[in-house]
C-alpha cells in the first residue's frame, strides 16, 4: 500500500510538470473530449503536442461521470491546521462508475492546482474523506471529500483529473475550475 503511495505521488509530480510544460497553449473553440460528444464543457480547451486540457463543469469520463458537490476554503479540518501561510481546500466529489465493470478508483486522481503549484489530498482519517483505494460497481455512485492544503490567498484554483488507462495511454486532462469566493 505504501508503494502505491510513492508512485501514485511520482505520477502526480510528472502530471504537474507536464501540465506545466503545456501552460501557453494556444485556446482554441470549445469541444468535448475525444469520443464524448455529450460532455458538458466550457469555453476553454488548450492543446499542446503531448496532451490535452478541458475545463469542464460537469466531468464525463471513459471510465466514469463526477461533478463537484461543494468546495470550500476552512482553516482547519477535523482538529487538524494547515501549517503557516496555508489554508485547507475541503472538497466534495461525486463519481459514477459508467463502465460495464468494477473499476478502482484512488485518493490522489483528483489533484489541486492553485497558481504554478499542485496539492495531493491528505490521506484519509474518517469516513467521509476519499479513501486510498476504492472500487465503484458498474453504476454505482460514491462522494467523498478530499482535503488539500494550498497556500493561503491561492488565486485560479482547480481540480485536475486525467485520464489512464490500462495499455499506458493517457486520455484527456479535465480541469474542475472551483469558485472559492
Amino acid at each position: 500500500m505504501k508503494m502505491t503511495k510513492i508512485l501514485s505521488l511520482l505520477s502526480c509530480l510528472i502530471l504537474l510538470v507536464g501540465l506545466m510544460a503545456g501552460c501557453g497553449g494556444n485556446p482554441t473553440s470549445s469541444s468535448a473530449p475525444a469520443g464524448d460528444s455529450s460532455s458538458e464543457a466550457s469555453s476553454m480547451v488548450e492543446d499542446s503536442s503531448s496532451s490535452s486540457e478541458v475545463v469542464v463543469n460537469e466531468l464525463k469520463t471513459a471510465f466514469f461521470d463526477a461533478h463537484i458537490v461543494s468546495a470550500e476554503l476552512v482553516d482547519e479540518y477535523e482538529g487538524k491546521a494547515p501549517t503557516e501561510g496555508g489554508v485547507f481546500l475541503k472538497v466534495e466529489i461525486s463519481v459514477t462508475n459508467t463502465m460495464d465493470q468494477t473499476i478502482t478508483m484512488f485518493d490522489t486522481d483528483f489533484q489541486a492546482k492553485y497558481g504554478d503549484a499542485g496539492a495531493l489530498p491528505m490521506e484519509a482519517f474518517n469516513d467521509e474523506m476519499a479513501p486510498i483505494e476504492y472500487d465503484l460497481e458498474p453504476g454505482e455512485e460514491a462522494t467523498y471529500t478530499y482535503v488539500y492544503e494550498i497556500a493561503s490567498g491561492s488565486e485560479d484554483v482547480s481540480i485536475l483529473f486525467e485520464e489512464a488507462f490500462d495499455n499506458g495511454e493517457t486520455g484527456e486532462t479535465y480541469t474542475f475550475p472551483l469558485d472559492l469566493g
